[in-house]
């Protein structure tokens, strides 16, 4: 496994899941403001901004070692195709999206889709990317 390939792939897939998050938060179907849920987690009492900014680093750190546990499931496996990479990095990722979902049943049913699809999209470019440069 190339690690820092993983990990730039994981950088792009958590800009991919930002980009669902906030079409749907655009949109009216995503209603927790995930950063500041993030940041709030590591910081308490902080002004907002500040809780966004935390928010947002540690989302970019989860990002890239989120990379990394992906792209070693995808080693484990042997990935070696696009295809492949993507189909698997699709099925990780809505994995980690139902079992972290409980996170956002308080905001309603379309939240939690949001949620799962986020993940999914983040695992599919994640196994995208990371089997396009890494081989």
């Amino acid at each position: 496994m190339q690690q820092g390939w993983a990990a730039f792939a994981g950088l792009v897939g958590g800009l991919a899941f930002l980009v669902v998050v906030w079409d749907a938060i655009l949109g009216g179907l995503f209603r927790m403001s995930y950063l500041l849920a993030l940041g709030g987690s590591l910081v308490h009492e902080a002004p907002r901004h500040t809780t966004y900014a935390v928010g947002g680093l540690m989302h970019v750190a989860l990002s890239a070692l989120f990379g990394i546990v992906y792209a070693w499931a995808l080693g484990v496996v042997g990935v070696s195709s696009l295809a492949a990479g993507a189909s698997l990095g699709l099925v990780l990722g809505a994995i980690h999206g139902i079992a972290t979902s409980r996170i956002g049943r308080r905001y309603g049913p379309s939240t939690v889709t949001v949620w799962i699809v986020a993940h999914a999209v983040f695992g599919m470019t994640v196994g995208t990317v990371y089997t396009a440069v890494a081989h």
